[in-house]
C-alpha cells in the first residue's frame, strides 16, 4: 500500500518545494523546508539510547544501575516527544 502524498512515514526527512519551469524547460526550486536537522537529533537521542541499553546490561553495581535507568527513562521521554511529524514541522529549516 502506498503512502499518501505528503504523508511522512518517519523513514525519510520530511521534504516540500515549490518548483517552476524557467524558460528552458527545467524546474526549478524556489522554496521548501527541510528536517533535517530535527533527524539528526532523533537519531542522537535513539543512539544515547541504545549506549544506555548497554551499559545498563554490562553494569553490575546496583547504583549505577539505578542512575542510568533513571537516564534511560528521561531519554525515552525526550524520543516520545520528538519523534514525531509535528516536531519535525515545527523545526524544518526553510529555504
Amino acid at each position: 500500500m502506498m503512502p499518501v502524498s505528503g504523508v511522512n512515514t518517519g523513514m525519510a526527512p520530511l521534504l516540500t518545494a515549490v518548483r517552476k519551469k524557467t524558460a528552458g524547460g527545467k524546474k526549478e526550486e524556489i522554496g521548501g523546508s527541510s528536517t533535517n536537522a530535527a533527524d539528526r537529533e532523533i537519531e542522537k537521542l535513539k543512539k544515547k539510547k541504545q549506549e544506555l541499553e548497554r551499559q545498563i546490561h554490562s553494569e553490575t553495581d546496583d547504583a549505577k544501575i539505578r542512575d542510568l535507568k533513571k537516564k534511560l527513562m528521561q531519554v525515552e521521554s525526550e524520543l516520545r516527544q520528538k519523534n514525531n511529524d509535528t516536531y519535525r514541522r515545527q523545526r524544518s529549516a526553510f529555504s
